[in-house]
Order: C-alpha cells, then sequence, then structure tokens
C-alpha cells in the first residue's frame, strides 16, 4: 500500500493540497486491519509526501525539487532474442515519454524453469496506479494479464498482418510494406527484369509480390536454417552454401540483375559467397538487403537496403502513447520504423538492353 501510494503521488494522481481518505475509508476498500493503512500512511508521513492534519485528514505535501508526473506509463516487453533491437526502441520511446512529463516504468517479463513466464513483477507494477501499458510483441500470457488489470494499454507488434488484439487502445505495427514498395518501385525505374529473392524456406516476403505486380521477374532462392540472434553462424553459413550451389551447377547464369536479401545476417553470407566467386559489386550484379540501423554487412561502399531503426520507431511510438493519454485523436492502427534508402550497391541508373548500368 506504501509503494501504491507512493506512485500515485508521484505520478500526479494525488497533487500537492489533496486530501487522501481515511484510514476508516482505506479498511473498507481493501477489507484489510486498520494497521495496514496506518502503517502506510506512516511511512510516507516519514519520506515527507504526507502531513495529517487534525480534522483536515492526511494531506499530500508540496515537494520542492520533486518533478510531479503527468502519469505513470509501463513498457512491457519479453526477454526475447531480439534484445538490441527492443533496447533501443524502448529507450526512445522512454525518452519521449520522459520529455512529456510521464513516469516510465520498464518491466521486462523473464520465463522460470518450465519456460513459464515469471509474472511476479509485472503483476505487482499493474497493481498500481498505470496510465497506461505498452506491450512490445504479442505473447498471450503478458496479453492476458493486463486485461486483467482493466488498464488501458498499447499494442506494439512485428507482425504487419497481425490482428489488433482486444482491449487494446491502438495497434502500431513494425511494417516494411512501405519500404519494400519502394525497394520495388526502384528496381522498375530503372529497368530491373529480374531479382533474385534470398529468403527462407516457404516464407515469400511480400517483396516478390511487389516485384512481379511490376512486372519483374522474381526468383526466390531459399536458405534452409532457422533465424535468430544464437543461429547467426548457422544462418550465415547456410546462405553462403546456398549460393554457393548456384554457383557449381549454373555457373554465374543464375546471376539476376539485382540480388535482394531478406535478412542482415543473410547478407553477410551472400557477399562472401558472392565476392569468393569473383563477382564485383555494383558493375556484376546490383545488391540490396533488409537490415537493422547500426547492424549487417560494412563495406567500403554504401548499401541500398529496407531498413529498420529501431530509435525512430520508439519515438513514433511514445507520440502515439502521448497523443492518448492527452486525450487526442490516436490512430488506432498506424505502422512505423521501416524505410528504403538508396545506396551505392544499387544505384538510382538505368540499365541498358544488356543489363549493364549506363554511365
Amino acid at each position: 500500500m506504501t509503494d501504491g501510494l507512493r506512485d500515485a503521488i508521484v505520478t500526479g494522481y494525488y497533487k500537492p493540497g489533496d486530501v487522501l481518505p481515511t484510514i476508516h475509508e482505506w479498511t473498507r476498500m481493501y477489507e484489510v486491519s486498520i494497521r495496514v493503512p496506518e502503517g502506510a500512511i506512516a511511512n510516507l508521513v516519514k519520506e515527507g509526501l504526507v502531513v495529517t492534519r487534525p480534522r483536515h485528514g492526511c494531506v499530500v505535501q508540496p515537494q520542492p525539487g520533486r518533478r510531479v508526473w503527468l502519469g505513470h506509463v509501463v513498457v512491457v516487453r519479453p526477454a526475447d532474442i531480439y534484445n538490441h533491437i527492443v533496447i533501443s526502441q524502448v529507450a526512445a520511446m522512454e525518452q519521449q515519454l520522459s520529455l512529456a512529463g510521464y513516469l516510465v516504468t520498464t518491466v521486462v517479463v523473464r520465463r522460470d524453469a518450465n519456460y513459464d513466464f515469471d509474472l511476479g513483477e509485472l503483476n505487482d507494477v499493474m497493481s498500481r496506479n498505470v496510465s497506461l501499458a505498452i506491450l512490445v510483441g504479442k505473447e498471450l500470457r503478458l496479453l492476458d494479464c493486463l486485461k486483467m488489470a482493466e488498464t488501458p494499454f498499447l499494442h506494439v507488434c512485428f507482425n504487419a498482418s497481425a490482428k489488433a488484439v482486444d482491449g487494446c487502445v491502438g495497434c502500431v505495427r513494425m511494417s516494411s510494406a512501405s519500404a519494400q514498395e519502394a525497394f520495388a518501385a526502384h528496381c522498375e525505374r530503372v529497368g530491373v527484369r529480374h531479382v533474385a529473392v534470398i529468403g527462407k524456406v516457404d516464407d515469400r516476403h511480400g517483396v516478390v509480390a511487389r516485384l512481379e505486380r511490376r512486372g519483374i521477374r522474381a526468383s526466390l532462392v531459399e536458405v534452409a536454417a532457422e533465424f535468430g540472434l544464437e543461429r547467426v553462424e548457422n544462418l550465415e553459413r547456410e546462405t553462403c552454401r546456398a549460393l554457393d550451389h548456384l554457383f557449381e551447377t549454373e555457373g554465374r547464369k543464375w546471376l539476376p540483375d539485382v540480388v535482394y536479401v531478406e535478412d542482415d545476417y543473410q547478407a553477410i553470407g551472400a557477399l562472401f559467397s558472392l565476392f569468393g566467386h569473383g563477382v564485383k559489386i555494383p558493375d556484376d550484379v546490383f545488391f540490396a538487403t533488409t537490415k537493422n540501423y547500426g547492424n549487417g554487412p560494412a563495406l567500403p561502399i554504401s548499401l541500398s537496403r529496407v531498413e529498420f531503426n529501431p530509435a525512430v520507431a520508439g519515438a513514433a511510438i511514445g507520440k502515439s502513447a502521448i497523443a492518448f493519454l492527452n486525450g487526442e485523436e490516436f490512430s488506432y492502427d498506424a505502422t512505423t520504423g521501416f524505410s528504403y534508402i538508396v545506396g551505392e550497391s544499387f544505384p538510382d541508373q538505368r540499365i541498358n538492353k544488356v543489363g549493364k548500368v549506363q554511365k
């Protein structure tokens, strides 16, 4: 009860001069003995947050030098394998919300020995005064926990086609659709006829369909490897092997106008194979990739890329949350985070009839 009342005062739910409920009102509301609210109020008096006045009750004190927050936002994320991406995104959210005057608490939900989520900390935080929760990812157990808390929550997901979950006040998707469309438009603009898309087995991402709708041949080079940070070496190696096999069976005949890779670690393996077989970029083939900002292969030339910037995405999510908290119109369904950037590996120059860049 001490923690909850302290949070309510710090976040501005109870403001300086407000009179708290009486001891007897607390006992009725929480169905506890009188000792519980008495102890909590005594703790707050010692901390200088409240003062008890005869015939007035327990009054919230002004706090010189202490910031009074407009509200309390809880960011919830599972301790998943994409920590380096999510941490950057959450940090940008926190900064945006903090600058706007909101206290931000981030709860990283870990798994127990049975690989189930340990919800102890989350339940404790959500039992306090929370203005809005922001859930990163779509873990059903965490969704259920937020629904039970009956606190408004914003849902952030990484699946462009995922449906918004029941009960959320808004959904922000990390979708690469517009960036992929910009890549396909670039291919059409410069006269590309054939793109080899390096991707997962049985996972035809939207870029293939977008190219084909523009009349561009898109062949999928399938890589049988699991994705994830703990499988990076395997992903790079299997991508390199897939392209090596094409060179061994077809020589250079398989080379398209553009090689497009759907993962930044796959791009490292693809480049190993291309360079190993004497292919020059962009002289022999153009190259583009999907990558996270600050990650992926480093080359003497800049890469054309569909890029996800978690800091930009986090700031956009923070602005959406602030709009809701301020009672402004909120875009229920928004996408953010990805952009297409033209680099030297696939310049914005026309291709002539024999597949060479026009100088």
